[in-house]
């Protein structure tokens, strides 16, 4: 494992959860939804690394957002779904081409890369909400919730994507 990638990955991983814990979630659009770009990790993440590097990295990112926001393991159960399901997602949306140490996102149509975020944020975002509520009867809320969340979380996400794109070479 390359030291130099471990250690821009973690830093990447460090900002994200702290940009999430001290800036987005303190952002509430319409009074109540907070969106979670933290989940752009999950994006730019390469999909030839090691999977136990992305599951250890998910869940130290997750359980960091979970001690800081006060959300009982919530981050962490969603991010480690999110990174066990990401080579399935990766799968879905990309073909066999995700499996080349030369691909890169950047490189996919913008419709597959708005696919890939937005089932990585609806994953996370429904085993979020329904974990948080935990009850039958509060179903709909949390279908909502994930919804309008998922919906706010995938626009500010790829408005930072597009911002901050590698250049064309």
């Amino acid at each position: 494992m390359d030291q130099t990638n471990l250690i821009k990955d973690l830093f990447m991983a460090l900002l994200l959860v702290v940009l999430q814990a001290f800036l987005w979630n303190n952002i509430h659009l319409f009074g109540w939804i907070s969106p979670m770009c933290y989940l752009i990790y999950f994006y730019v993440h390469p999909s030839y690394t090691n999977a136990t590097r992305l599951l250890t990295t998910a869940f130290g990112m997750g359980l960091l957002l979970d001690i800081w926001l006060d959300t009982l393991a919530l981050h962490a159960l969603a991010c480690t779904v999110v990174a066990y399901s990401r080579p399935w997602i990766m799968q879905l949306t990309f073909g066999l081409a995700h499996e080349q140490k030369t691909f890169r996102i950047h490189q996919a149509t913008w419709l597959q890369r708005l696919v890939f975020f937005s089932l990585i944020t609806l994953i996370h975002h429904l085993i979020f909400f329904i974990a948080e509520d935990l009850s039958w009867s509060h179903i709909g809320a949390a279908l909502w919730r994930t919804l309008l969340t998922g919906v706010a979380t995938v626009g500010v996400s790829m408005m930072l994507i597009a911002a901050f794109k590698p250049a064309k070479s």
